[in-house]
């Protein structure tokens, strides 16, 4: 099965059951707006409305998760979503469902992704802004689907542990 597939299999067919609601639409690094927080930063602010739309809120966690993991350079990009989803559960859960379709919708942006800057570029050499996500998503769209989501979320699950054990502790 290929992603396409697997995307029509378990999220197109769920349209209709999955939380719907108004979504950022265009979710990347380019859009958050941080501050210094202590040794970190802490997200002060979310831009760029023009993508707005009504769909299921997961589309918005798996391009948030897709976009932290294509710009991720301080450790491995497949535990980009553990970290991305510390901070998202605090303001909403996601369902038992949302957990079932997540990888596959994170591996479907990434595919969307790559697959539109390389039709983009394709069609005019000079935007060179398109090639962004050409460097490494690839490579990283492949190990994604490759990844058993049981693997994947047991990482990520940890990571969100330790964020949760961090709150507490303060």
């Amino acid at each position: 099965m290929n992603v396409v597939d697997a995307f029509e299999r378990d999220c197109i067919s769920r349209l209709g059951i999955l939380p719907k609601g108004i979504i950022h639409g265009d979710y990347n690094e380019g859009n958050i707006v941080v501050h210094p927080s202590g040794e970190h930063y802490g997200v002060y602010g979310v831009i760029d409305f023009a993508d707005v739309h009504v769909s299921p809120y997961v589309f918005d966690v798996a391009m948030g998760i897709t976009y932290m993991s294509l710009d991720c350079e301080c450790f491995d990009y497949l535990l980009a979503g553990g970290h991305f989803l510390a901070g998202y559960l605090e303001e909403r859960k996601l369902s038992e469902l949302e957990w079932e379709v997540l990888r596959v919708a994170v591996t479907a942006r990434f595919a969307q992704s790559v697959t539109i800057g390389w039709y983009t570029y394709f069609q005019d050499p000079s935007n060179t802004y398109v090639q962004t996500t050409q460097k490494k998503g690839w490579t990283q769209l492949r190990r994604f689907w490759e990844t058993p989501s049981d693997e994947l979320y047991a990482k990520w699950k940890d990571i969100i542990a330790t964020y949760q054990t961090k709150e507490n502790s303060s």
